[in-house]
């Protein structure tokens, strides 16, 4: 693109001209797509997100900007950085985004429920009080008065975080340490079975 082909590029789209928005985005498109698709190196990035989509979003971004008449370009080579900076900053945002899910994800659901009848899997062991009440004694033994309390608390219907609050912990520590006992247990009643 020759440096008046460009001045009158930027200044069309200045104008608002719609022709010269899909101009730019078919000169650049491809080159920036394949730019994204270099910073997206993370497969679960590439599953979540089309490299088109964030394009597109780069190119909306683009002409936010110089609809407001703040943008000005010089060259075509500051064109290019440019739109390469914003699909960067892009790219880093959706990373960003993915890994606030993830830690989001691993936090304590609320609603999560808390039964004891997990531990008897498909067999439904716990359907009889006897058994029920084996249970519970086998769960008592492996996690100690001060957990004892925080199982029974769950199983009345407080949430994680209502318990943990009540012994100066957080939820997701005290839910990890009654979910390793109750793998204890439900190791020791499949191993004398």
């Amino acid at each position: 693109m020759s440096d008046s082909q460009f001045v009158s590029l930027v200044d069309r789209l200045g104008t608002g001209d719609s022709e010269a928005a899909g101009d730019l985005m078919l000169a650049y498109g491809a080159e920036i797509r394949r730019f994204i698709r270099f910073r997206m190196r993370d497969s679960v990035l590439r599953r979540l997100h089309d490299s088109i989509d964030v394009e597109q979003s780069v190119f909306r971004r683009f002409f936010k900007r110089a609809g407001t008449g703040d943008l000005r370009l010089a060259t075509e080579d500051e064109l290019r950085a440019y739109l390469f900076t914003l699909a960067k900053h892009r790219v880093s945002e959706l990373k960003r985004e993915q890994s606030a899910q993830k830690r989001k994800a691993s936090f304590v659901e609320e609603d999560s429920s808390f039964q004891l009848g997990q531990l008897a899997g498909t067999g439904g062991a716990t359907d009889s009080a006897a058994a029920e009440s084996e249970l519970m004694m086998e769960v008592r033994s492996i996690v100690g008065t001060d957990d004892w309390e925080a199982v029974v608390q769950r199983l009345e219907g407080r949430t994680w975080k209502e318990v943990a609050r009540d012994r100066g912990t957080k939820p997701d520590t005290l839910r990890k340490r009654l979910q390793t006992a109750l793998q204890l247990v439900k190791a020791r009643l499949t191993s004398t079975e």
